[in-house]
Protein backbone atom coordinates (compact mmCIF):
# COMPACT_ATOMS: atom_id res chain seq x y z
CA UNK A 1 0.00 0.00 0.00
CA UNK A 2 1.29 3.34 -1.05
CA UNK A 3 0.40 6.27 0.60
CA UNK A 4 -0.34 8.98 -2.18
CA UNK A 5 -1.64 12.29 0.29
CA UNK A 6 -1.48 13.88 4.09
CA UNK A 7 -5.53 15.17 4.94
CA UNK A 8 -5.65 17.69 7.21
CA UNK A 9 -6.58 17.41 11.06
CA UNK A 10 -9.92 18.29 10.66
CA UNK A 11 -10.75 16.02 7.70
CA UNK A 12 -9.40 13.03 9.29
CA UNK A 13 -11.87 13.42 12.34
CA UNK A 14 -14.72 13.95 10.02
CA UNK A 15 -14.01 10.69 7.93
CA UNK A 16 -13.40 8.89 11.40
CA UNK A 17 -16.83 9.97 12.64
CA UNK A 18 -18.05 8.63 9.27
CA UNK A 19 -16.60 5.37 9.36
CA UNK A 20 -17.84 5.08 12.80
CA UNK A 21 -21.23 6.20 12.76
CA UNK A 22 -21.21 3.69 9.32
CA UNK A 23 -20.02 0.65 11.12
CA UNK A 24 -22.53 1.29 14.16
CA UNK A 25 -25.00 1.43 11.68
CA UNK A 26 -24.33 -1.70 9.49
CA UNK A 27 -23.77 -3.10 12.73
CA UNK A 28 -27.85 -2.16 14.22
CA UNK A 29 -29.19 -3.16 11.09
CA UNK A 30 -27.58 -6.87 11.04
CA UNK A 31 -29.02 -7.05 14.64
CA UNK A 32 -32.24 -5.53 13.72
CA UNK A 33 -32.82 -7.63 10.85
CA UNK A 34 -32.73 -10.94 13.16
CA UNK A 35 -36.35 -9.06 14.99
CA UNK A 36 -39.82 -8.34 13.23
CA UNK A 37 -40.67 -6.73 15.82
CA UNK A 38 -38.74 -3.76 15.59
CA UNK A 39 -39.06 -3.56 11.85
CA UNK A 40 -39.79 0.95 12.38
CA UNK A 41 -36.87 0.84 14.42
CA UNK A 42 -34.83 -0.66 11.59
CA UNK A 43 -35.82 1.25 8.90
CA UNK A 44 -34.69 4.42 10.78
CA UNK A 45 -31.44 2.88 10.96
CA UNK A 46 -31.54 1.96 6.80
CA UNK A 47 -32.55 5.80 6.41
CA UNK A 48 -29.75 7.17 8.48
CA UNK A 49 -27.10 4.39 6.92
CA UNK A 50 -27.98 5.99 3.52
CA UNK A 51 -27.42 9.34 4.85
CA UNK A 52 -24.45 8.36 6.38
CA UNK A 53 -23.35 6.79 2.94
CA UNK A 54 -24.05 9.65 0.99
CA UNK A 55 -21.74 11.85 3.43
CA UNK A 56 -18.90 9.72 3.21
CA UNK A 57 -19.14 9.69 -0.71
CA UNK A 58 -19.35 13.31 -0.48
CA UNK A 59 -16.38 13.32 1.79
CA UNK A 60 -14.41 11.52 -1.18
CA UNK A 61 -15.65 13.51 -4.10
CA UNK A 62 -13.70 16.55 -2.02
CA UNK A 63 -10.88 15.07 -0.87
CA UNK A 64 -10.39 13.89 -4.30
CA UNK A 65 -11.34 17.31 -5.79
CA UNK A 66 -8.93 18.83 -3.36
CA UNK A 67 -5.78 17.17 -3.49
CA UNK A 68 -6.33 16.24 -7.12
CA UNK A 69 -6.65 12.62 -7.14
CA UNK A 70 -8.93 12.27 -9.99
CA UNK A 71 -6.75 10.55 -12.18
CA UNK A 72 -6.80 7.86 -9.68
CA UNK A 73 -9.64 4.86 -9.37
CA UNK A 74 -11.32 5.54 -6.28
CA UNK A 75 -11.82 2.24 -5.64
CA UNK A 76 -8.50 1.27 -4.89
CA UNK A 77 -8.42 4.76 -2.75
CA UNK A 78 -8.20 3.92 1.20
CA UNK A 79 -8.32 6.70 4.18
CA UNK A 80 -6.86 5.84 7.16
CA UNK A 81 -8.42 7.80 9.43
CA UNK A 82 -6.24 7.71 12.40
CA UNK A 83 -2.97 8.54 11.08
CA UNK A 84 -4.64 10.90 8.53
CA UNK A 85 -3.08 9.52 5.27
CA UNK A 86 -4.36 8.33 1.95
CA UNK A 87 -3.57 5.06 0.28
CA UNK A 88 -3.60 3.83 -2.63
CA UNK A 89 -4.32 -0.04 -2.75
Amino acid sequence: MESIQKITVDETKTVNELIEKRNAIKNLNIILQKDNNRKKLCEKATIENEKIEKEYQKWWDEIISKYDLNELCRERLLVDAVKGEVFLI
